[in-house]
C-alpha cells in the first residue's frame, strides 16, 4: 500500500518544481528569476540581458534606418530616428564592452544607460 504524502510536501522532483515556480518575465523573451522592470516615483527602468542587448543593437539600427526613410515624407518620424539610433549606438557600445543596457523610461522617451556585467540579470 503506497504511503500518503506528508502535508506540505510535494511529490514533484526539485527540477520539476522549478518549472512551476518560475516567475514570468516582462515579455521580452524567456522568463528569468530577477525582476527586469522597476518603477520609481516618476520614471521606470527596463533591464536587458546580454542577448537582449545584442538584439537591441541590431533592432536600433534597423528602426533608425526605417524611420530615417519615413522622415523624408513625414517629419513626425524625426524623433523616432534619433531615439532608435541612440539606443542602437549605446547598445552596441555596451555589448562590445561586455556589459548590458538598461533603458530609463522618462515620459515618452527611453534613455539608454550602462548596466555592468554581473549585476542583476546581466550575465
Amino acid at each position: 500500500m503506497p504511503s500518503a504524502a506528508r502535508p506540505g510536501r510535494s511529490r514533484r522532483s526539485p527540477e520539476r518544481q522549478k518549472a512551476f515556480t518560475r516567475p514570468v518575465g516582462c515579455g521580452l523573451g524567456p522568463s528569468t528569476r530577477s525582476a527586469r522592470f522597476n518603477w520609481g516615483i516618476a520614471t521606470g527602468t527596463l533591464y536587458l540581458n546580454r542577448k537582449e542587448t545584442r538584439n537591441a543593437r541590431d533592432a536600433g539600427y534597423i528602426v533608425a534606418l526605417a524611420a530615417g526613410v519615413c522622415s523624408a515624407g513625414f517629419p513626425i518620424c524625426f524623433p523616432i530616428t534619433a531615439q532608435a539610433g541612440g539606443i542602437g549606438i549605446a547598445a552596441a557600445r555596451y555589448y562590445e564592452e561586455g556589459n548590458c543596457v538598461k533603458l530609463k523610461v522618462i515620459g515618452p522617451t527611453l534613455k539608454p544607460e550602462r548596466h555592468k556585467k554581473g549585476q542583476r540579470n546581466c550575465k
